[in-house]
């Protein structure tokens, strides 16, 4: 169990990470996906493959950030995004991630 939960907070600590400039931002289809602001505006979505969740970018790179995970869900509430890991263990984590929603400018 303290394993997950170090991960887990290894994993938020990343996101969060004000150097990454990370902002998030939904499709019109409601799906949730990350800007990397510093980096043009990159799109970066979730994903999970072989137990591991990944961030994969708009230009094929791809990051794992937490293993041993069998499940995850990102929701977009009052404007704020909370993400819930589900862990091979059984164990469940939530977090609301503080990122700013990216919000387009006007030209």
């Amino acid at each position: 169990q303290t394993t997950n939960t170090i991960n887990f907070q290894r994993m938020l600590l990343q996101l969060e990470d004000s150097s990454r400039s990370y902002r998030w931002a939904q499709t019109k289809e409601g799906k949730i996906y990350l800007l990397s602001i510093g980096k043009r505006n990159q799109k970066i979505n979730f994903r999970l493959k072989n137990h591991s969740l990944q961030l994969t970018t708009s230009d094929g790179g791809t990051m794992p950030i937490v293993s041993q995970v069998k499940d995850f869900e990102l929701e977009q509430l009052n404007e704020k995004i909370y993400l819930f890991l589900y862990f091979d263990s059984g164990e469940c984590y939530e977090s609301n991630l503080l990122l700013e929603k990216y919000e387009k400018e006007e030209k």
